[in-house]
């Protein structure tokens, strides 16, 4: 029953913003991978979800707390993405996980909550709305 509450706080939390603020940046994936101690649904049934964690080389903040370096983020996504289109994408959004025990679950500080291909000059201003 543990488990089964800690899967469905997650995959409700995942759509629910909470009080921290979000920063965006421009920046590159290093890795993505499958977190394999936690699972995205119920036991017993089908699942096209799992829990990522993304590990992303900060470039430039465009919005929110500063964050520099790097940042180690976990999306629930409905699978791995190709290597091409991660070389694509530029923009990302997290968010601190507040909730001490989901950061334990996911070992990770963070909740990759958006990412986008836009990132080039041009599309600055989009990516930080």
């Amino acid at each position: 029953m543990r488990k089964f509450t800690a899967v469905l706080l997650l995959a409700l939390g995942s759509n629910v913003h909470l009080y921290a603020e979000e920063s965006v940046f421009i920046g590159h994936v290093l890795e993505q991978e499958q977190i394999e101690s936690v699972r995205a649904c119920e036991e017993g049934v089908v699942c096209m979800r799992i829990w990522a964690r993304w590990t992303v080389a900060i470039e430039r903040n465009l919005r929110g707390p500063v964050i520099s370096g790097r940042v180690v983020a976990a999306r629930l996504q409905h699978g791995d993405h190709t290597s091409a289109y991660l070389a694509r994408i530029r923009c990302f959004t997290v968010r601190p996980i507040e909730d001490a025990d989901e950061r334990k679950l996911l070992g990770v500080n963070y909740r990759l909550l958006d990412i986008s291909t836009s990132g080039d000059q041009s599309d600055v201003e989009e990516c930080s709305r």
